[in-house]
């Protein structure tokens, strides 16, 4: 399945930090039922280009780009929803305050513009029989475990803890992604995942959890995400019920990070 042209729908704020873009195209529908969460990959047109150019398979299945100088850039984000009826996916931006290809498109966006997208993967976030669900993330995975904990109908027995930058609202948090009243939902507000304020009472929530009865998902900084899923791994959690992704790493943009972080999934 090769690449598709998406056009954007509508946009919604869903917190100071947070764009939701809704886009439809023709092929969507190849999108599984059990999407939560699952990874895309988004492609923009640079600043020198004046018309995307998307990669395509050739016939053997290999993906081929365009030249360098048409080539797109990508960006790896996380289905927020898809309304199969409506032919319609919800996908979620960070805004950061660095200028950045898909930061920028998504605070610009407007009905007709458009962008490339692939995938989905085949990665499932969670263990659906699983009795406990622990979920873990920054501000960067918050639509994809809102997705999940859509997902968990059992809320006594789902607990999610979120690092949050400050200035972002809890209750936009609360509203948009975690509205069940009974969510057992822990914010963090440091702004930095990989530090002891965030990691510590995770870790010792994890002591506290039967592995073999847990779904842990791990998504956001690189940093904290490794460490935990290594403190997960020496507890006893094995690959059925450890689910770990980070999207970016302090300090690194994504193209020096890409070789690395398909490094910690494949490891």
């Amino acid at each position: 399945m090769g690449p598709l042209t998406l056009t954007v729908v509508r946009s919604q704020t869903m917190s100071t930090a947070l764009k939701r873009l809704v886009l439809t195209g023709e092929g969507l529908q190849r999108i599984p039922e059990d999407n939560a969460g699952l990874h895309i990959k988004l492609f923009f047109k640079t600043k020198q280009q004046s018309q995307l150019v998307l990669p395509e398979r050739d016939a053997n299945g290999k993906i081929q780009w365009p030249a360098a100088e048409l080539k797109p850039i990508a960006r790896t984000y996380s289905i927020a929803g898809y309304d199969r009826t409506l032919n319609e996916l919800a996908v979620d931006f960070v805004l950061h305050d660095a200028p950045g290809p898909a930061a920028d498109f998504a605070r610009q966006a407007q009905p007709g513009d458009t962008l490339g997208f692939a995938g989905p993967g085949p990665i499932t976030l969670y263990h659906p029989k699983a009795q406990h669900f622990l979920l873990v993330g920054d501000l960067s995975a918050t639509p994809a475990l809102s997705a999940v904990a859509n997902e968990i109908h059992n809320p006594d027995s789902l607990t999610i803890y979120l690092d949050l930058p400050h200035g972002v609202s809890e209750d936009d948090i609360r509203r948009h992604y975690f509205p069940a009243a009974d969510t057992q939902l822990t914010c963090v507000f440091s702004g930095h995942p990989s530090g002891p304020d965030f990691l510590t009472p995770i870790q010792t929530r994890l002591q506290n959890l039967p592995p073999e009865q847990t779904s842990l998902t791990l998504a956001g900084e690189h940093n904290a995400v490794v460490a935990l899923r290594t403190e997960a791994r020496r507890l006893g959690f094995t690959k059925p019920q450890l689910y770990a992704v980070p999207y970016w790493r302090h300090t690194m943009n994504e193209e020096t990070y890409h070789a690395e972080r398909h490094a910690v999934m494949d490891n």
